[in-house]
């Protein structure tokens, strides 16, 4: 059986809870969820509601600092097992970063996957993707691995952002509460 390149990773409770708040105080900044190179409100693909992280939050911001040296700590085992994610590359570094929040019935609607070669997309090499929740019915399904990772509290996942890797939420109309998450990407300098 082959390696699904897809790694399972766990964030601590209180890290994943300090974003939660993080997202809820700051709803000044919530956003229809966009996507694309064009960066456009496309429900019928992507119905979300999101706030995109800053360079400033990303350095200042305790809570989402804490949440990215668990990352950290997450992308460090997934370079220990797939070592070639991490040679003969260019440099590679922390890119963009959102908090989203799925309302029942919402969610990334489309098969899709995050190096799809546009401007935007073209220097992504890795996904990630942390649920701030627990919420059943409300997963992500990977077309070719033929999986679905439950959206579980604190499950952290890292896969390669190419074709490879096509996926999309579990949409559900029997999910009984918010999804939330938050997931970004690691690009080639």
């Amino acid at each position: 059986m082959s390696d699904s390149f897809i790694g399972k990773f766990k964030v601590e409770n209180e890290v994943i809870d300090n974003v939660l708040k993080f997202f809820n105080k700051n709803k000044k900044r919530h956003k229809a969820g966009i996507v694309g190179g064009k960066q456009e409100l496309a429900l019928e693909t992507k119905d979300s509601t999101d706030i995109p992280l800053t360079t400033e939050d990303l350095a200042l911001n305790k809570d989402i600092r804490s949440y990215l040296e668990e990352l950290s700590f997450c992308v460090n085992k997934y370079k220990k097992k797939y070592v070639f994610a991490d040679q003969q590359q260019s440099k590679w570094g922390l890119g963009g970063c959102n908090i989203q929040m799925y309302k029942p019935g919402q969610g990334f609607k489309l098969w899709h996957y995050e190096n799809d070669g546009s401007p935007d997309a073209v220097k992504r090499h890795l996904v990630f993707m942390t649920f701030l929740n627990t919420c059943k019915n409300a997963g992500t399904m990977f077309y070719y691995q033929k999986k679905t990772f439950d959206c579980k509290k604190g499950d952290t996942l890292i896969w390669p952002a190419a074709w490879t890797h096509t996926h999309k939420g579990e949409i559900s109309e029997k999910q009984k509460e918010n999804k939330y998450i938050i997931t970004g990407w690691f690009y080639y300098d």
